[in-house]
């Protein structure tokens, strides 16, 4: 699985710069692996993978959701159809319709509780 540089957003804090690898949700409920296809998100359609995990191992079974939105122009997309393809492993897809600053909400709802993560993107 490719991984894609992302930064995480924390509440109303500056950004940090992209780091590739594992992240933790707010909370550190979970830790995400995040990839995208193409890896370098352009404006067009994207397909979000993102795989789950607890202190146990892999998220089965979880409420997931991906909320792209543009926040320098105030819109999104529309809700993303987010399906489990494998055991923990979520992909949704949806269409940049055009370049600059996306943020992506992960929201994750399973056993150890609701939690979230913010991705950015600079999309061309």
């Amino acid at each position: 699985m490719r991984m894609l540089p992302f930064t995480l957003l924390v509440a109303c804090t500056t950004a940090t710069p992209p780091v590739l690898g594992e992240i933790s949700t707010e909370a550190g409920l979970y830790s995400l692996d995040v990839s995208t296809d193409p890896a370098t998100p352009v404006t067009g359609e994207v397909v979000l993978t993102v795989s789950v995990f607890d202190d146990v191992g892999s998220v089965t079974g979880a409420e997931v959701r991906f909320i792209p939105t543009m926040p320098d122009m105030g819109h999104g997309v529309d809700p993303v159809e987010v399906t489990e393809v494998a055991d923990g492993v979520y992909e949704g897809g949806w269409t940049f319709a055009m370049p600059g600053y996306w943020e992506v909400e992960v929201g994750i709802d399973a056993d150890a509780g609701a939690d979230v993560a913010v991705l950015s993107y600079d999309v061309e």
